[in-house]
């Protein structure tokens, strides 16, 4: 289970990197790149500048992949600490996808949730299921 685990944390925080990506050049029919940290009605309306959206946008994005990788790299190695880097990571992610909404990162806001919700309320996994 702990490695079923540490590869989902390494896939969700190679997913999010993917908002530090340069957008591919868009063809003609293909669906619009949804992992933009540019723009942000929620923000935007609340009137936070352009460079600022953009700023938190990237913050967000690099410490949720960070949060991922680095609670992956704890859990794979059987440290305690690990449950944390992913909260950091799954907080982080629940913020950055609402903030920057996109009707395809519906999913990615449920999985977030329920990671936290996981972590926080039902303390899951065990520690003698993870074997930390």
């Amino acid at each position: 289970m702990r490695w079923v685990l540490g590869l989902f944390l390494i896939f969700r925080g190679i997913i999010h990197g993917s908002y530090l990506l340069r957008q591919p050049v868009g063809k003609p029919g293909a669906p619009a790149w949804s992992f933009r940290v540019d723009r942000s009605s929620l923000l935007s309306g609340m009137g936070v500048g352009s460079t600022a959206v953009r700023t938190l946008g990237q913050l967000l994005a690099e410490l949720t992949v960070v949060g991922f990788l680095v609670a992956s790299g704890g859990l794979l190695v059987g440290q305690d600490w690990w449950w944390a880097a992913a909260l950091l990571g799954a907080g982080c992610s629940l913020l950055l996808l609402v903030l920057y909404y996109h009707p395809w990162l519906l999913v990615g806001m449920a999985i977030s949730s329920a990671l936290m919700i996981a972590l926080i309320w039902l303390d899951w996994p065990s520690s003698q299921l993870v074997g930390s």
